[in-house]
């Protein structure tokens, strides 16, 4: 229905639906031939064209001749190139997929070897300062000790805690 109402619409503006695709495709052959034209005005430029337009012509009338000659040779002789190339890209392919499995596996063993020390490094890093902190803890307590031991008068002051000591002495300006 939607379709219909299209097709009326054009219709009634004076456009036949069918000449729409046509002018799009003249406009395309129009551009393209102006463009060429344009392009060949630089000397260099039609120079090489012609001589590739040469060149693709021998060639196209060497292959159609040989064709016409000798059509199983011509066979034989694309069938023989499509084996050649057909062998060198399994060989390439061969190639790639072992050097995949070789990266991947002479990566991998390392990679996963350097995940396990480092994970094992921290955890021993971890282990050091807890038994940093217990070393530190025990050394006060015994400082203490030997603080409140010589002089009984310190056990009425607190020993300060080490939130209450500044890391940095205060400077007076």
């Amino acid at each position: 229905m939607k379709q219909e109402t299209t097709h009326e619409t054009q219709a009634v503006q004076g456009q036949d639906p069918s000449q729409k695709g046509n002018k799009l495709l003249t406009g395309i052959a129009v551009g393209a031939a102006v463009g060429g034209v344009v392009a060949l005005v630089d000397k260099r430029t039609r120079t090489k064209v012609i001589n590739s337009a040469q060149c693709a012509k021998n060639s196209t009338t060497g292959f159609v001749t040989r064709l016409r000659e000798n059509p199983s040779e011509v066979k034989d002789d694309w069938q023989h190139r499509i084996k050649v190339a057909s062998g060198v890209i399994k060989e390439v392919t061969s190639d790639l997929k072992s050097l995949y499995e070789k990266v991947n596996n002479e990566l991998n063993g390392p990679v996963q070897s350097i995940k396990e020390e480092s994970s094992q490094l921290v955890e021993s890093a971890q282990g050091v300062q807890e038994d940093l902190q217990d070393i530190g803890d025990k050394v006060k307590q015994a400082g203490e000790e030997v603080a409140t031991k010589a002089n009984p008068e310190l056990k009425k002051y607190p020993a300060p805690q080490p939130e209450t000591v500044p890391s940095q002495p205060t400077r007076y300006q």
